[in-house]
C-alpha cells in the first residue's frame, strides 16, 4: 500500500515538530543516568567507570557545556576512588578549564574537590590548599548543599593536617549548622564526619562515636558505601582509643570489606593499616605484617607515597617487636 503525498506530509510534519522534543527527552535521560552513575561510584567503582565511560561516548549532540564537565568530573573522581592519579588529574583539570571558559562555577568546584582528593593521595599539599580555598569561593550563593558539605569538611581537614585545630573545629561547627538547615543526607554525612574530626582531636571520645555513628547512618541514607566504610573506620579508631582492639579489629575488617566491595585502593591500603594497629596492640605481629604486607603491595601497584610512608613504618615496628632488627 503506497502513502497519499499529504499523508507523507503530515508524517514528516509531525515527526519535525518531534524531533526537538525527543533530543531533549534523550538529554534529560543522559543527565538523569549519569546521576545514577554517580551513585554507583560510592558503591562499586569499577562498574560505574564503565558506565561513565559510556555516558562519555554516548553525549547528546544537544549536551551543554556543563554537562561536558559533567561527565569529565565523574570520570575523575571515579578515577580518584580507583587510584588512577593521573587519569583522575587530567580530567579534573580538562573540567576545570572548560567550566572556567562557561562560567560553570558548579563544574569548577566539583573539579575542586577532586583535586584535594587526589592531592593528598599525591602528596601535593600546595594543590590541596589551592583547591579546597577555591571551592568554598566558587560554592558561595550556589544552592548545593552536598558540595558544600564536602567542601567545608575538606577545609576542615586541611585546617587539621596544618594543626590549625581551632579554625579545624569552627569550620566543622559551621558545617554543621549549615548541613541542618539543608537537611541533605550527603550534606549531614560530611557535617557528621567534620564534627567527629574535631571533637576525635579533641580526646571527646564519646562525641567523636556519636558523630560517627550519625555519620554512618546518614551515609546509608544517602546511598554512599564508601563514606559509611569511612565511619566505620571512624568507629574503630574510638574503640582502640577506649582500648578494646577485638573491637577494634572486627569493626577495622568490616571497613576493609566494604572498600574492596567499593573497588577503593588506597582506602583499602588505609583500612589495612588501621586494621595491623590493633592487631599491634593484641600483640598479633605476624598478622599485622601480613596486613600491611598486603597494603605495600596496594601502594606498589598505585603510587602514594605518604600511604606508603606509614605502612613501611607500621611494618618496621612490628619486626622490632619480633626481634628482627635486621629487617
Amino acid at each position: 500500500m503506497t502513502m497519499s503525498w499529504r499523508s507523507a506530509w503530515l508524517l514528516a510534519a509531525h515527526l519535525f515538530w518531534l524531533a526537538p522534543a525527543c533530543a531533549a527527552t534523550s538529554l534529560a535521560a543522559w543527565r538523569d543516568d549519569a546521576a545514577r552513575v554517580r551513585i554507583t561510584a560510592e558503591n562499586d567503582a569499577p562498574l560505574a567507570y564503565n558506565e561513565a565511560q559510556r555516558l562519555q561516548a554516548t553525549l547528546p549532540t544537544d549536551a551543554t557545556a556543563a554537562d561536558r564537565v559533567r561527565v569529565l568530573n565523574l570520570l575523575s573522581r571515579i578515577e580518584t576512588y580507583m587510584a588512577l592519579t593521573k587519569a583522575a588529574a587530567a580530567h579534573s583539570k580538562e573540567a576545570y578549564d572548560l567550566a572556567e571558559q562557561n562560567g560553570d562555577r558548579i563544574g569548577q568546584a566539583e573539579s575542586d574537590l577532586n583535586v584535594t582528593l587526589n592531592a593528598i593521595n599525591q602528596g601535593k599539599l600546595d594543590e590541596l590548599v589551592r583547591a579546597t580555598q577555591h571551592s568554598l569561593v566558587m560554592l558561595e550563593g550556589v544552592a548545593r548543599p552536598d558540595l558544600l558539605g564536602e567542601a567545608m569538611l575538606r577545609t576542615t581537614i586541611m585546617y587539621r593536617r596544618f594543626e590549625q585545630f581551632n579554625e579545624s573545629a569552627e569550620t566543622a561547627v559551621r558545617a554543621m549548622e549549615i548541613a541542618r538547615r539543608s537537611n541533605d543526607p550527603l550534606a549531614m554525612t560530611y557535617a557528621h564526619q567534620g564534627m567527629a574530626i574535631a571533637f576525635f582531636q579533641g580526646q571527646h571520645r564519646e562525641q567523636t562515636k556519636q558523630h560517627y555513628e550519625r555519620m554512618r547512618a546518614y551515609a546509608q541514607a544517602a546511598r554512599s558505601k564508601l563514606l559509611e566504610a569511612f565511619a566505620i573506620g571512624g568507629l574503630s579508631a574510638i574503640a582502640l582509643q577506649v582500648g578494646d582492639p577485638v573491637l577494634a579489629e572486627q569493626l577495622g575488617r568490616e571497613a576493609v570489606t566494604k572498600y574492596r566491595e567499593v573497588g577503593a585502593p588506597f582506602a583499602i591500603g588505609f583500612g589495612l593499616y588501621a586494621v595491623a594497629d590493633t592487631l599491634r596492640l593484641q600483640k598479633r605481629h605476624v598478622e599485622a605484617i601480613a596486613a600491611l604486607d598486603e597494603a605495600i603491595e596496594v601502594y606498589r601497584q598505585y603510587p602514594n607515597p605518604i600511604g606508603l610512608w606509614f605502612a613501611l613504618n607500621g611494618r618496621s615496628a612490628d619486626l622490632e617487636a619480633l626481634g628482627d632488627l635486621a629487617r
